[in-house]
C-alpha cells in the first residue's frame, strides 16, 4: 500500500483527461493542485485516489499555499471537502478529509472561514442529511484546534450546537459518543458556558440523563460521564441535574443521576466505576450537605464500601476515598450507620494499601479514617471488640512508621482521634495505646535527630507542623490514661494482662523527658508556636496527676534544664495584650503545679533551685493577681508557707518572692476565704519570726517593702476575723515614724509608701494582738497625753502629722494618696483617743495651707485635694469653717462641667457633697451642692480597681492599698 501511495505522489497518478487541461503554473513540488481540486468533485474517481491526492497536498506546503492563494479557489476546495465529508463512506478518506479541513483552518486563520464551515455544516444538517459520525467528529477536532470557537457555537451559531445535541437521539452510539465530545469541549470553556442559554442547558441535562439511562457501550458511557463531570463545575447546573428525578412530563425517559451513578458502580469495569465516583465528587464539592442526602438515601455509601472491600485499582480506591470523605460531611452518613459497618472494609483496604507504594492513596485513606473517627457519635462505638480495636491500631502503627512523612503525619492525626475515650473497646487496651504512642514518639525522635544532623548545613530543627501533630496525639494519650485513672468505669475496664496503668503512666513521663522536651525546646528556641506550647504544657500538666510520686524529681530536672525560662519567655512573648488566652491559662496552671511540686519537696534548696523557685513564685504572684479568680489554690499557699518556714532571713531573694506571693494571695483572695488564709499563715510561727527579723535587721529595701505590705495585710485580716495569734511580731513604730519624718530624702520612695501604708493599718486597728510595739521611750512612765495616744504618743502623732503633710505636697499620685489615707486614719485615731488633740490639729493654720496648696495646683479637682477637704470638714464637724474652700470646689466644678471630670474626681465629689450636706451647711451652699450632685447623678459609676496589682521593681503592690480611701469618715 505504501508503494501505491508513493506512486500516486507524481503527475502519473492523475488521469490524462484531467491534467491535460492544466498548465505548469498549477504544479508545485510535483503536485498539480488543479487536479486535486477537480478530483474531489468527481464521483468517478475512487476513494483511494482521492485520499492519495489529499495526502500529497498535506506533504507539500507550497502546493497548499497555491491552493489557498485565491479566496474563490479556497472556498471551492473547502466546499468540495465538506461534500466529501457528508457523502463518502470510506473511513480512511473521511479521516483524511477531516485532517485536511482542520489543516486548512490552521493555515488560513480566519473567523470568516470558520463561520463559513459552520454555516455549510448546518445547512447540510438542516437539509435532511443526518449528523454523521465523521461530521460530528470533524466539529470536535475543529473545537480542539480553535478553542474560542466554543463561544461562537453558544452565541452566534447556536443553531449548529442545537443540531449537534439533537444527534444524541439517534441510535448510533458512536455518533452519540462524538456528540458528547463536542459537548465536553463546550463545557470546558467558561466563556462559552456564560453565553449558553438556560433552555439549552436544561435540554443538555435531560439528553445526557436520557442517554446514560439507555446506553449500552462503555465508550458512550465514559463520554457522557465526562460531560456530566465537566458540567458539575457550575453549581446551577448541578442543581438542575440533581433535581431531574424521573423524566416527569418530558417525552424522554431517564433515571435520576444518583441512581444512574449507583448502577455504574455495580459494573465490573474499573473505568466506569472511576468516572462515576468522580462525578459524585464533582456534585458534592459544591454543597455536600445539600446534595449528599440524595446519594446517601440511594445507599451509595454502601456500594462504595462494597467496591473497596472487594479490592480495586489505586485510581478507583483514591476516588472512592475522596467520595466517602465528602459524604461523611453529612450527619445522615453516621445516623444511618454507614461508618459502623464501613470501618471494617476501610481498615482492611488501608492494610492492603499501606503495603504498596502509592502514598496518595494511603494519605487519602488515612484522612477518611480520621474523619470517621472524629465525627462518629460517641454513643455508638466503632470497635466494640478488642480484635477490631487492635486491627485499626495495626493500621495506624504501620502508617506512622511509613517512610513518607506525609503519610506518617496522616496516621498520627488518626491516632490522636482514636485515643479518645469514646473509641476504646472494653476493656481498654493499654498495650495498644502504648504501642501507638511508642511509634509516634519514635517518629518524633527520628525527625528531631534527622534535622539536628542537617542543621550544620542550614536546615531547621524538626518542623513545628510535625511537632504539632505528634504532640496532639501524645496529649490525647495522656488524657485517655488520665481518664482511666480518674474514671472508675474506665479504670475497671482496663486490660492489665500486659500493661498496668502505673507502667503506662511512667512510660508517658519517660516520653515527655526523652522525646517531647528536646523537640519542643528545639522548635520554640527558633520560633515560638502557641499551638505547640499549649499542647505540650497540657500534656506535661497531666503528668502531675499521672505520676505524682515522680514529679518532684522531674520538676527539679525541669528547673535545672532551663525549661521554666523557656515557658516564661514564651508566655511573655505570646500572651501579652490578652492574646492566646487558652495558652496563657495552660502556662499559669503548669507553672503553679510546677511551683507546688518544687516547694513541697523535703530536701534543702540549693542555690540554683532557690533561683528557679524565686522566679516561679514571682510568676505565681503575677498569675494570682491577674487571674482575680474566685477559686484559690490553698494547697499552693500551704506549700509556700511551709517553704517560708525553712528559710533564713539571709535568703533575701527567695524570701522576697515568698513575701510577694503571700501578699498577692491575701490581696486577691475572695472575701469568704480570707479567714482561712490568714489563720493558715498566722499558724506558721517561723513566718512571724522572719517578718520580725527582716523588720529589725534587713538592709534590702525591696524585702522591707514586701515585709511591711504582708504584715499590713495580716494585721488587717487578723483584726477583721479575730484570728488566733500564735506568735506576735515586734515592731518599732517610732523608728518607722522617724524614717518618714527625718530620713525620707535618703529612703527609697517605695519604702516610704509601704511605711505609710503600715502606719495607716496600725492606726486603723488601734490595738492588734499580732503586733507588739517595742520602743525604749515607752518603757518610761508615760504622761497622760502619751498614754492616751499609745503606742505612738503625742510627739509621735505630731511628727507623723508633719511628715504626712510634707508627703502630700509631692507630685506622685500614689504617694499623695497613701499619705492622705494615713492622715485620715491618724485623725480618726486622735478623735477616738483624744478629741481635743484632733480638733486642735484640724484647725491649725498649716492644715489650711496644705489644703490651699492642693487646691491651687493644675488639677484643682484632683481626688486627693477633695478627700482632704472632706476629712477636714468631717473632723471639724462643721462646713462653715471651710466654706471658702467648699465654694471654690463648687465654682470649679460648675466651670469645668460634670461630663468633663475624671471618674475618680466624680466619685470623690459625690462623697464630699454627701458628707457636707449631712453637716447642716448654710442654705444657699446646700442648694448649690445639691444641684451639682444632681448633675453628677446621671454619670456612670466609676469602676473599682480594688484587686489590681502593680509590679514595682521586684515588689508586688495591690493598687487598692495606695488609692484614696472610699470609706465614710
Amino acid at each position: 500500500m505504501s508503494y501505491y501511495v508513493e506512486t500516486m505522489s507524481s503527475l502519473d497518478v492523475f488521469c490524462e483527461k484531467i491534467h491535460d487541461a492544466h498548465g505548469p503554473r498549477w504544479e508545485r513540488g510535483g503536485i498539480c493542485v488543479a487536479c486535486v481540486a477537480e478530483m474531489m468533485d468527481r464521483s468517478d474517481v475512487s476513494a483511494v485516489r482521492k485520499r492519495a491526492a489529499l495526502v500529497s497536498v498535506m506533504r507539500v506546503d507550497a502546493a497548499r499555499e497555491l491552493l489557498y492563494c485565491e479566496e474563490q479557489r479556497r472556498t471551492h476546495f473547502i466546499s468540495s471537502l465538506l461534500k466529501t465529508l457528508f457523502s463518502a463512506v470510506d473511513s480512511s478518506l473521511l479521516d483524511q478529509t477531516v485532517q485536511v479541513l482542520v489543516q486548512v483552518t490552521l493555515d488560513v486563520p480566519s473567523q470568516a472561514l470558520l463561520l463559513f464551515i459552520l454555516d455549510q455544516t448546518h445547512s447540510r444538517w438542516s437539509d435532511g442529511e443526518r449528523a454523521s459520525l465523521s461530521s460530528v467528529m470533524f466539529l470536535g477536532k475543529l473545537l480542539d484546534a480553535h478553542p474560542a470557537l466554543s463561544q461562537t457555537l453558544t452565541s452566534s451559531r447556536l443553531c449548529v450546537l442545537e443540531c449537534v445535541c439533537s444527534a444524541l437521539l439517534v441510535s448510533d452510539e458512536d455518533v452519540k459518543a462524538a456528540v458528547c465530545y463536542v459537548m465536553f469541549r463546550i463545557w470546558s470553556s467558561s466563556a462559552a458556558v456564560q453565553t449558553l442559554p438556560d433552555t439549552l442547558r436544561q435540554r443538555m441535562c435531560v439528553l445526557l440523563l436520557h442517554t446514560l439511562s439507555h446506553t449500552h457501550t462503555t465508550a458512550l458511557t465514559v463520554n457522557c460521564l465526562g460531560v456530566v463531570k465537566q458540567m458539575c463545575q457550575y453549581s446551577d447546573v448541578v442543581c438542575v441535574l440533581m433535581n431531574l428525578k424521573d423524566g416527569g412530563e418530558d417525552p424522554l425517559l431517564y433515571q435520576p443521576l444518583p441512581l444512574i451513578l449507583k448502577k455504574l458502580l455495580l459494573s465490573a469495569q474499573d473505568s466506569l466505576q472511576v468516572v462515576s465516583v468522580r462525578c459524585v465528587c464533582a456534585v458534592l464539592i459544591h454543597a455536600p450537605l445539600h446534595f449528599s442526602s440524595s446519594f446517601i438515601q440511594a445507599d451509595l455509601p454502601e456500594f462504595l464500601l462494597e467496591v473497596i472491600s472487594g479490592g480495586c485499582s489505586d485510581v478507583l480506591l483514591w476516588s472512592v476515598f475522596s467520595c466517602l470523605l465528602l459524604l461523611s460531611e453529612d450527619p445522615l452518613f453516621f445516623s444511618q450507620c454507614h461508618a459502623v459497618y464501613g470501618v471494617e472494609p476501610l481498615v482492611r483496604s488501608l492494610k492492603e494499601t499501606l503495603g504498596k507504594s502509592n502514598t496518595e492513596v494511603q494519605k487519602k485513606g488515612l484522612e477518611l479514617l480520621t474523619v470517621i473517627l472524629d465525627r462518629q457519635p460517641a454513643a455508638v462505638r466503632l470497635f466494640p471488640t478488642t480484635s477490631e480495636f487492635s486491627a485499626v491500631c495495626d493500621v495506624i502503627v504501620e502508617g506512622v512508621a511509613s517512610s513518607c512523612l506525609q503519610v506518617s503525619m496522616c496516621a498520627v492525626r488518626a491516632a490522636a482521634v482514636l485515643l479518645r475515650p469514646s473509641h476504646q473497646s472494653s476493656p481498654v487496651q493499654l498495650a495498644d495505646v502504648r504501642r501507638i504512642v511508642e511509634v509516634v514518639m519514635s517518629k518524633l525522635t527520628e525527625q528531631h535527630h534527622k534535622h539536628s544532623r542537617e542543621s550544620c548545613s542550614g536546615s531547621k530543627s524538626v518542623t513545628a507542623g510535625v511537632l504539632l501533630q505528634t504532640l496532639t496525639c501524645f496529649d490525647a494519650a495522656c488524657r485517655l490514661v488520665q481518664a482511666c485513672v480518674c474514671d472508675s468505669s474506665l479504670k475497671d475496664g482496663v486490660c492489665s494482662s500486659q500493661e498496668t496503668l502505673e507502667s503506662v503512666c511512667v512510660f508517658l513521663l519517660h516520653c515527655c523527658d526523652a522525646a517531647c522536651i528536646p523537640a519542643v525546646t528545639g522548635v520554640c528556641e527558633r520560633v515560638s508556636s502557641p499551638q505547640v506550647l499549649q499542647l505540650f504544657l497540657s500534656a506535661l500538666s497531666c503528668q502531675f496527676s499521672l505520676c505524682p510520686d515522680l514529679m518532684t524529681s522531674f520538676s527539679r530536672k525541669l528547673a535545672a534544664s532551663g525549661f521554666i525560662r523557656l515557658t516564661l519567655e514564651s508566655k511573655a512573648q505570646l500572651c501579652s495584650g490578652n492574646r492566646n488566652v487558652s495558652l496563657n491559662q495552660i502556662c499559669c496552671d503548669f507553672l503553679l503545679k510546677l511551683c507546688m511540686s518544687l516547694i513541697s519537696q523535703e530536701h534543702t534548696c540549693t542555690s540554683e533551685l532557690q533561683d528557679g523557685l524565686s522566679v516561679l513564685l514571682d510568676v505565681s504572684s503575677v498569675i494570682h493577681s491577674s487571674a482575680q479568680r474566685e477559686h484559690t489554690d490553698f494547697r499552693l499557699l500551704y506549700h509556700v508557707s511551709n517553704l517560708a518556714g525553712k528559710l533564713d532571713s539571709s535568703d533575701s531573694k527567695l524570701l522576697l518572692s515568698v513575701f510577694n506571693f503571700l501578699y498577692c494571695f491575701l490581696s486577691v483572695c475572695p472575701s469568704h476565704a480570707t479567714d482561712r488564709a490568714v489563720s493558715l499563715l498566722l499558724g506558721n510561727v517561723r513566718l512571724m519570726e522572719l517578718l520580725e527579723e527582716v523588720l529589725s535587721a534587713s538592709s534590702s529595701s525591696s524585702l522591707l517593702c514586701s515585709c511591711l505590705l504582708l504584715l499590713s495585710s495580716l494585721t488587717l485580716l487578723q483584726h477583721k476575723h479575730s484570728a488566733q495569734v500564735h506568735r506576735s511580731v515586734s515592731v518599732d513604730l517610732h523608728q518607722i515614724i522617724r524614717r518618714l519624718a527625718f530620713s525620707k530624702r535618703h529612703t527609697d520612695t517605695l519604702l516610704i509608701k509601704c511605711s505609710v501604708r503600715f502606719m495607716q493599718v496600725c492606726l486603723d486597728v488601734d490595738t492588734s494582738a499580732l503586733l507588739c510595739v517595742c520602743d525604749a521611750a515607752l518603757q518610761r512612765p508615760l504622761t497622760s497625753a502619751d498614754g492616751a495616744l499609745h503606742p505612738i504618743g503625742h510627739s509621735g502623732a505630731m511628727s507623723l502629722m508633719t511628715a504626712l503633710s510634707a508627703l502630700m505636697l509631692m507630685t506622685q499620685d500614689l504617694m499623695v494618696s497613701a499619705a492622705l489615707n494615713c492622715l485620715g486614719s491618724l485623725m480618726g485615731f486622735l478623735r477616738r483617743r483624744s478629741p481635743d488633740t484632733a480638733q486642735h490639729m484640724v484647725c491649725q493654720p498649716w492644715m489650711r495651707f496644705l489644703l490651699f496648696s492642693l487646691l491651687s495646683c493644675d488639677q484643682r479637682l484632683r481626688p486627693a485635694a477633695l478627700q482632704l477637704l472632706t476629712q477636714l470638714v468631717c473632723f471639724s464637724g462643721s462646713v462653715s469653717h471651710w466654706r471658702t474652700e467648699v465654694e471654690s470646689v463648687c465654682e470649679e466644678t460648675e466651670k469645668q462641667g460634670a461630663t468633663n471630670l475624671t471618674d475618680d474626681s466624680t466619685h470623690t465629689l459625690r462623697r464630699m457633697f454627701t458628707q457636707c450636706c449631712a453637716l447642716s451647711p448654710p442654705g444657699d451652699l446646700r442648694m448649690r451642692m445639691e444641684a451639682i450632685q444632681e448633675s453628677l447623678r446621671h454619670l456612670p459609676p466609676s469602676e473599682s480597681s480594688s484587686r489590681h496589682m502593680l509590679r514595682v521593681g521586684r515588689v508586688s503592690v495591690c493598687l487598692s492599698d495606695f488609692t484614696v480611701s472610699t470609706q465614710d469618715l
